[in-house]
Parts: C-alpha cells; structure tokens; sequence
C-alpha cells in the first residue's frame, strides 16, 4: 500500500509540471505527458483507499465504518477513471476529474491526521 502512495505522490508532483491541454485533450507532448503521469494518481490512491481497509481491520484500532468507507470511497473514485477515459460525461469532463480526485487527497489528509493521533502500537507479535 505505501508503494501505491509513493508511486501515486511521485507522478502527481511530475503533473504539477505539466499543464493539460486545452479541453485536456492530448494535442502535444505535454498534454501526454500529462496524461501519462496523472494515471498512477488516478489508480493508486483508490487502490490504496481499498487496500487499507484489510490494513485497518487487521490494525484493529479503527472501526468497521472507517473500512467501509475507504473501500467503497475508493471503488468509486476508482470507477470515475473509467468514466473520463471513455468520455461519456461530455462537458462534466472536468468536474468528474476532480470528483475522483478530491476525495482521495481529503481521505489521505484524515487518515495522516488520525494515524497522527493514534498512540504507538508495536507491531510485532508478542
């Protein structure tokens, strides 16, 4: 799971750099670049979202609704990938970009928040 948050961090910070085509639609090499790094972001923070669910139910210091919440928030995000790539959202193109995204950045801040706050607990098996 940490791997997927590396991976997703590290090819948000390289989008940062470079900007969507107009109508983000891949004219020129930036705009595929863009493209091409905004997928690990698009795929990897869901998919960590799901992971953490069998993370935290085997942790045992977060309830049952923080799993299920980080499953199937992350499901959705996950779906709207999908929804873009294949455009059937049409002038909503943008708006659902940010719907998939947004609540993955605001899960990843809550939950550093929460693990923050949490006393330290050896992992090790006693």
């Amino acid at each position: 799971m940490t791997g997927l948050l590396v991976i997703a961090g590290s090819g948000m910070v390289v989008v940062g750099f470079l900007p969507c085509d107009p109508g983000c639609v891949d004219v020129t090499t930036t705009g595929r670049l863009h493209s091409a790094f905004s997928a690990p972001g698009a795929i990897g923070l869901p998919a960590a979202m799901m992971l953490s669910a069998h993370v935290l139910r085997a942790d045992g210091r977060f309830g049952i609704s923080t799993q299920v919440v980080s499953f199937w928030l992350g499901l959705a995000t996950l779906l709207s990938g999908p929804l873009v790539a294949i455009e059937v959202v049409g002038d909503w193109i943008g708006l659902v970009q940010r719907l998939g995204m947004w609540p993955t950045l605001i899960w990843m801040t809550v939950m550093a928040v929460r693990l923050r706050h949490l006393p330290w607990q050896d992992p090790r098996p006693k």
